[in-house]
C-alpha cells in the first residue's frame, strides 16, 4: 500500500470514529447515512467515505428527492448527511467546487425537523462552507432552526478529496436543550489513541480547552464563521495580549491592499520579452521568498506589458496568498526594494501599500507579526482556507511598538548590522590573503586587521558572561557590590564571601524598592509599607532594613499596582518578586536574618551554603535584568532656555562598577531638573527624580563618590548610608524632603 494512502486511511478511520462517538454521546440511535446517488442526471460525482461510515444504514436518491428522504429519515432517528460538493467533480486542488450552490440549496430544503422531539443532523462539508463569506447565507439559514453541538475538522481524511483540503463534520440539534458548541481539530501525526482520549475528554467538558479542542460558551451571531481559530480561547487570549507590545491598529487603517491581477490575460498587451519597451516584471507567489526577499531575475521570470495595472513601489509589502490550511506557519512576506522594480503582482500575491510613513521599528514589527503563526491563525479565523484575501486582512490588528520596544528593536537591528559588517570584513580579509604582491604585506594585514576583529569578537562574547554583564551594565551600586563579590569568590575566605552575597542581596532589594517608590509616586498611589519606615526613622530606635525593602516590593507587585499599564514608567520593577524568585528570596532573607542575630556556622557548613546562596543571588540578579534599561543618571549641570523651553543637561551615566565615567550631554523639554541630583531614565527617555530616596555624594570616610539612602536618626540628626560601602553620613538637610515623601 502506498504510504500516502495508508495515511489517508488512518486519518479517515479516526475521523469516522470521532463522528460515531459524537452521535453516541448525544443520541441512543445509530445514524442513517443520507447521500446523493453515485451518478444522477446532473452528473454529480460520488464522494468516498471511510469504510465505517459507508457501512451505516444508507439512503440515497437523486438531488431533487433529498428533502423527502431527509424528512423521512429524521422521523426515525439521527441522520448523517453527506451532500454533493459541486457538479460532476469532487473538490479539486483549489477547492473551487466547494462553492457550488447545490450544496446550500439541497441542505436548506431538508431542514424540516420533526417537532416535539430532539433530532440530530450531521453534515460532512468542505471547511469553506462553515468559514467563508460565500457560506454565510447557508450558516444563517441553518442555524436559525438548528443548534450546533459539535464541529470536527480533519484534513487528508477522505480519499476523494485532496489532502490539502480540510473537511468538517457539523452536528446540529433541533428541539433539545441549549448546550455549548464544541470544536475539535484532528491533528496529523500524533498517536490516534491519544487523540481519541482527548476527544472523549472534550465530550465531557462544560468549558475550557483540551489539547486539540475546546468549548464555546458564548452564543453565535447569525451567519458567523465556524473557523476553528475564530473561537479558540488560546488565539483570543493571544490576540488580546497584542496590546502588550503597544497600540494596535487595523490593517486597513495603515495600508491600501493592491488588488492582484487575476490572470495574465487581464494585462494590456499580455506577456512580452524583457527587452521590449515598457516591459514589467510579473511577480507570482513563488517569487515571494521565505527569507523576506523577492526572487532574483532568471530565465523563467515572466515579463508583461502592465498597461493600466497598478505598479509596485519601493517599501510595499508583498504577501504570498496561497497557503495550505494544514500547515501551521505564518504568512510569507517580502518587502519591495528598488532592484525589484518595475513590477506588478499576479493572482497569488497581495501587495500592501502604506497610507502614511512608518518608522523602521513599526515596519519591522508588522513584518514579524505577519510572519507569525498567530497572524495566520487570525486570518484563518476570518474564513481563510487556501487563499488569503484582502477581506480577511482588513480588520487584522497590527501591533505598533511603544517607545521602549522601538528602542529595543532599533538596538537589535543595530547589533545585527554590526555583526553582519564584522562578518563581511572578516570574509573580505580572508579572501584577499593572496591578492597582495608582497607576502610580507599580506601577513601584516592579516595579523593587524585580524587582531582588531578578534578583539571585537571577544568583547561581544563577554556579554554572554553573567558576571561581566552585571559589572558593566547594571546600576553602579549593584555593579560595585557584584565586583567585590566576584573578587572574594576567587579567594579562600568563605565567611567574607557569605557576607558579600547577603549584602549584595540587600542592596539589590533596597535599590529596586527605591525605584518602586519613585514609580508609586509618579502614579499617585500610596505605599502603606512606608509607614513602618517612617516609624523607625522618626523614633530613632532603628533604620529601615531588608524586611522593609521586601514589604515595599511586595506591595508594588500587588493588586493595586497590577492595574497600572505595562508601559507605566519603571513598571518593570513589579516583575522582580515573581513566583520563580520566591524560594531564593526566602532562603537569602533567612540567612540575612541569621547573620543579623549573630548566628554562626562551621567552616564545613559554609562550603555548601555559599554555593547555594550564590546560585540564589544569580537568579535574583537575572530577574532584575530590567535595570539595564533603567540607567542611573547623576545630573551635574543644567542650563535652561526659557524661550525654547529646553534644558541642556550635563550628566554622568552611572552604569557599571566604577563612578568615574565621562560626562555626556542631552536635552530635555522641561525646566525642573535639579543640578547634583540622581535620576533614573525610563524606557521613553524620561528622567525621574530619585531624591530623597537615593542621594549621590562624595563619602568623607573613603573619599569615593557613593550612592546613599536614608538610614536612621540619632539624637534628632538624620543619617544616610552608602549602598556601596555601608559608610554612614549625617544629612540633616534631607529631613524636610523625607517628610514630604512620608519617610519621617
Amino acid at each position: 500500500m502506498h504510504p500516502s494512502t495508508s495515511g489517508i486511511e488512518r486519518q479517515g478511520n479516526l475521523f469516522a470514529d470521532l463522528i460515531l462517538q459524537t452521535f453516541a454521546e448525544f443520541s441512543d440511535s445509530v445514524p442513517s447515512l443520507l447521500r446523493v446517488n453515485g451518478t444522477d442526471t446532473d452528473g454529480v460525482g460520488r464522494m468516498t467515505l471511510p469504510n465505517s461510515l459507508e457501512d451505516l444504514n444508507s439512503r440515497s436518491g437523486p438531488l431533487e428527492d433529498l428533502p423527502s428522504l431527509s424528512n423521512a429519515a429524521l422521523l426515525e432517528g439521527p441522520v448523517l448527511f453527506f451532500p454533493p460538493w459541486g457538479r460532476g467533480l469532487p473538490l479539486n486542488r483549489d477547492g473551487k467546487s466547494a462553492r457550488a450552490p447545490d450544496l446550500q440549496e439541497s441542505i436548506a430544503l431538508s431542514v424540516d425537523a420533526p417537532e416535539g422531539r430532539e433530532t440530530f443532523l450531521g453534515l460532512i462539508v468542505p471547511m469553506s462552507t462553515l468559514t467563508s463569506a460565500s457560506g454565510q447565507r447557508f450558516r444563517a439559514e441553518m442555524l436559525s432552526q438548528w443548534k450546533p453541538r459539535m464541529v470536527i475538522e480533519a484534513s487528508g481524511a477522505l480519499e476523494s478529496v485532496h489532502t490539502s483540503v480540510s473537511v468538517r463534520f457539523l452536528l446540529l440539534c433541533h428541539g433539545g436543550p441549549d448546550l455549548p458548541l464544541k470544536m475539535f481539530r484532528i491533528p496529523r501525526g500524533p498517536n490516534p489513541e491519544s487523540v481519541r482520549d482527548d476527544f472523549r475528554r472534550l465530550l465531557k467538558r462544560e468549558g475550557g480547552r483540551g489539547e486539540h479542542g475546546y468549548v464555546v460558551r458564548r452564543s453565535l451571531e447569525p451567519g458567523e464563521s465556524l473557523a476553528f481559530e475564530r473561537h479558540d480561547p488560546d488565539i483570543l487570549r493571544r490576540q488580546s495580549e497584542l496590546a502588550g507590545f503597544g497600540a494596535t491598529e487595523a490593517l486597513e487603517d495603515l495600508f491600501h491592499v493592491i488588488s492582484p491581477l487575476p490572470t495574465l490575460g487581464a494585462l494590456v498587451g499580455g506577456p512580452c520579452e524583457s527587452t521590449e519597451p515598457g516591459a514589467t516584471r510579473f511577480l507570482d507567489g513563488r517569487d515571494v521568498l521565505a527569507d523576506g526577499t523577492i526572487a532574483a531575475i532568471d530565465p523563467d521570470t515572466m515579463w508583461v506589458h502592465a498597461g493600466a495595472s497598478e505598479p509596485l513601489r519601493v517599501g510595499e509589502f508583498l504577501i504570498r496568498s496561497i497557503r495550505r490550511p494544514s500547515v501551521s506557519t505564518g504568512h510569507i512576506v517580502a518587502e519591495v526594494q528598488a532592484l525589484d522594480l518595475p513590477a506588478v503582482v499576479g493572482r497569488s500575491v497581495l501587495a500592501l501599500r502604506p497610507k502614511r510613513p512608518l518608522t523602521t521599528a513599526h515596519r519591522q514589527m508588522i513584518v514579524l507579526f505577519l510572519r507569525s503563526e498567530l497572524a495566520a491563525a487570525l486570518t484563518a479565523a476570518r474564513g481563510v482556507t487556501m487563499r488569503l484575501t484582502s477581506a480577511a486582512l482588513r480588520d487584522l490588528p497590527l501591533p505598533e511598538p511603544d517607545a521602549a520596544l522601538t528602542a529595543a528593536l532599533d538596538d537589535l537591528a543595530s547589533a545585527s548590522q554590526h555583526f553582519t559588517d564584522w562578518a563581511r570584513e572578516a570574509e573580505r580579509l580572508l579572501l584577499a590573503t593572496f591578492d597582495s604582491d608582497s607576502s610580507r604585506d599580506a601577513r601584516a594585514r592579516l595579523v593587524d586587521r585580524g587582531r582588531t576583529l578578534r578583539l571585537k569578537g571577544e568583547a561581544a562574547a563577554l556579554v554572554d558572561d553573567p558576571d561581566y554583564r552585571v559589572r558593566t551594565r547594571y546600576p553602579y551600586p549593584i555593579a560595585y557590590r557584584w565586583r567585590t563579590l566576584e573578587a572574594l569568590r576567587t579567594g579562600a575566605d568563605l565567611r567574607q564571601t557569605h557576607e558579600a552575597i547577603l549584602e549584595t542581596y540587600e542592596v539589590l532589594l533596597c535599590y529596586c524598592a527605591m525605584i518602586g517608590l519613585v514609580m508609586a509616586r509618579h502614579a499617585g498611589l500610596p505605599v502603606g509599607a512606608t509607614q513602618a519606615i517612617k516609624e523607625k526613622l522618626s523614633s530613632g530606635r532603628s533604620g529601615p532594613g531588608l524586611g522593609d525593602w521586601v514589604a515595599v516590593l511586595e506591595e508594588i507587585s500587588g493588586r493595586a499596582f497590577r492595574r497600572l499599564p505595562d508601559e507605566q514608567p519603571l513598571g518593570e520593577v513589579r516583575s522582580l518578586l515573581s513566583e520563580t524568585t520566591a524560594g531564593p528570596r526566602r532562603r537569602l532573607s533567612s540567612r540575612r536574618q541569621a547573620q543579623a542575630h549573630l548566628r554562626r556556622y562551621t567552616d564545613a557548613e559554609f562550603s555548601a551554603m555559599v554555593e547555594e546562596e550564590f546560585a540564589d543571588l544569580q537568579m535574583l540578579i537575572q530577574s532584575a535584568s530590567f535595570l539595564t534599561d533603567l540607567p542611573l543618571i547623576h545630573v551635574s549641570d543644567v542650563r535652561y532656555d526659557s524661550l525654547s523651553g529646553i534644558t541642556d543637561v550635563t550628566y554622568r551615566r552611572l552604569m557599571g562598577d566604577h563612578p568615574v565615567v565621562p560626562f555626556v550631554h542631552m536635552q530635555q523639554a522641561r525646566s525642573d531638573l535639579e543640578q547634583g541630583s540622581l535620576y533614573v531614565a525610563d524606557g521613553q527617555g524620561n528622567l525621574h527624580l530619585l531624591r530623597p530616596y537615593l542621594i549621590g555624594r562624595d563619602c568623607p570616610r573613603c573619599n569615593t563618590w557613593s550612592t546613599f539612602h536614608p538610614d536612621r536618626t540619632s539624637d534628632g540628626v538624620l543619617s544616610i548610608k552608602s549602598l556601596e560601602h555601608g559608610h554612614p553620613l549625617d544629612a540633616p538637610d534631607l529631613a524636610y524632603a523625607l517628610g514630604t515623601v512620608g519617610f519621617i
